[in-house]
């Protein structure tokens, strides 16, 4: 993922500020594979990641 880096930086800045974050890798993936669920089974974990996380927070 080109933009990999960034997102870990991104994830340690909100950490620091104290907002909760849930940096999570996914290693030899491509950016934008969350997209690519219904072809690749990465995506389709990732996705059901987001949905279980989004969940938590918002019981």
């Amino acid at each position: 993922d080109v933009l990999h880096d960034e997102g870990v930086a991104l994830a340690e800045a909100m950490a620091a500020a104290g907002t909760a974050v849930e940096h999570v890798d996914w290693p030899g993936m491509i950016h934008g594979f969350f997209s690519f669920a219904p072809h690749l089974d990465e995506g389709k974990a990732a996705q059901r990641l987001a949905g279980e996380r989004l969940r938590a927070a918002f019981v």
